[in-house]
């Protein structure tokens, strides 16, 4: 990226094509290239960006410098290697500086922890796929979702909603036909089919539940847990809305705390929705599966507990209010803790929900793996009356 300031008395005409100045009309040039986390000006190693900040150079000894963020990631103060605060930013809801105690070129990774671009008064935030500007809470080219929220600005950042949400830099997760997950520049289904991209859009994040339809739980005391000797459980991978490598692992369960009295949903790709009220009571939680509709159950068996009777779900193939939450105390599946919903182990509900913070598109894989009966094929053909389990993935 290159800023060109032209001498004085040079007329730009207004035009749809781009001017470009001759050597003579050029009074300075700035040049900043981006070679990955290294940003080089004019030509010289300026700093490296690490996660937790970045490193300037002192003739050829580095020097340390560190990130204070909030909530948002909004870094709010950045202090040096030996502790001393270099700079102190203060941000109005949508983004607009009010207060800082140093000049804005001390390091210009603020609101977002995004670059801001403060040549020639542009005054913007780079979030990479789009550019946005604090001073009106609008971005500068329309949201390609934008017919899913037709009753907002198609330019309005976070549903004009700040505070609750962020948008990390405009670019989400899509599913391959291959099955792979990946990051993608691309924020709709529309976009991945007008691109010729083959696979299904998935939302700002993805998770997936990796389970069996063997799972067990591990009694101790008369209580069932989802850890523990003999327990299997389901291993979940979140794709985080921080790039390629944003990718977490914890602990799941989505067999129910009562699989025979109780059937689990389906295998398959549903909407997780933040809901908001969501689900209250002693393990609450805001991720809907399919915005608390109906999600089909395993193989689409009815609903046919007695316990159930007189509910709108009874003798149906399908519940609903199902939730991600967490398990009870230590792993706990107590005896209703899940009558459909997807568990996360209780010690890491917390961290599960820090990586969700802010996500308002999103989707949830139920994979299990299973063992079915195969005839046994010999030499001439299948052996008849004659069988062997073979490991399968149901998705």
């Amino acid at each position: 990226m290159t800023h060109q300031t032209a001498v004085a008395g040079i007329t730009i005409p207004m035009s749809s094509e781009m001017i470009t100045l001759t050597p003579e009309q050029i009074y300075s040039s700035f040049k900043t290239d981006y070679c990955g986390n290294m940003i080089y000006e004019n030509g010289e190693l300026s700093k490296i960006l690490t996660k937790e900040g970045y490193i300037t150079f002192s003739g050829s000894t580095p020097v340390y410098h560190y990130y204070l963020r909030d909530h948002q990631g909004n870094n709010r103060v950045v202090l040096n290697q030996s502790g001393t605060v270099e700079q102190v930013n203060h941000y109005y809801p949508f983004g607009g500086l009010f207060g800082e105690s140093t000049n804005i070129e001390t390091q210009p990774y603020k609101y977002n922890g995004k670059e801001f671009d403060g040549m020639y008064g542009l005054n913007l935030f780079d979030y990479g796929a789009r550019h946005y500007d604090a001073a009106i809470g609008r971005w500068m080219n329309m949201d390609p979702l934008t017919e899913g929220y037709y009753n907002i600005s198609p330019y309005a950042y976070c549903g004009n909603n700040p505070v609750r949400y962020i948008d990390p830099d405009g670019r989400d997760w899509y599913e391959a036909e291959n099955e792979t997950v990946t990051w993608t520049d691309y924020t709709s289904q529309k976009d991945l089919d007008d691109n010729k991209i083959k696979g299904t859009y998935l939302g700002q994040a993805h998770v997936v539940f990796n389970g069996s339809r063997q799972e067990q739980s591990f009694t101790q005391n008369g209580r069932n847990y989802i850890v523990g000797d003999g327990a299997v459980n389901a291993d979940v991978t979140v794709y985080g809305t921080g790039g390629a490598d944003d990718i977490y692992n914890f602990t799941g369960y989505t067999m129910t705390s009562d699989p025979d009295k109780y059937i689990p949903i389906d295998e398959g790709l549903y909407s997780l929705d933040y809901m908001n009220p969501g689900k209250g009571g002693a393990l609450p939680s805001h991720w809907a599966v399919n915005g608390t509709g109906k999600v089909r159950t395993m193989d689409e068996m009815p609903n046919s507990n007695p316990d159930t009777k007189g509910e709108w779900n009874y003798m149906t193939p399908w519940k609903t209010g199902i939730y991600i939450h967490s398990t009870g105390k230590n792993g706990g599946l107590g005896t209703r803790n899940s009558t459909g919903c997807l568990l996360i182990l209780d010690s890491q509900w917390n961290d599960f929900n820090s990586v969700m913070k802010g996500v308002t598109r999103s989707s949830v894989r139920v994979t299990r793996t299973d063992f079915q009966l195969m005839p046994l094929q010999g030499v001439t053909g299948v052996i008849h009356n004659v069988y062997i389990p073979q490991k399968t993935t149901r998705r």
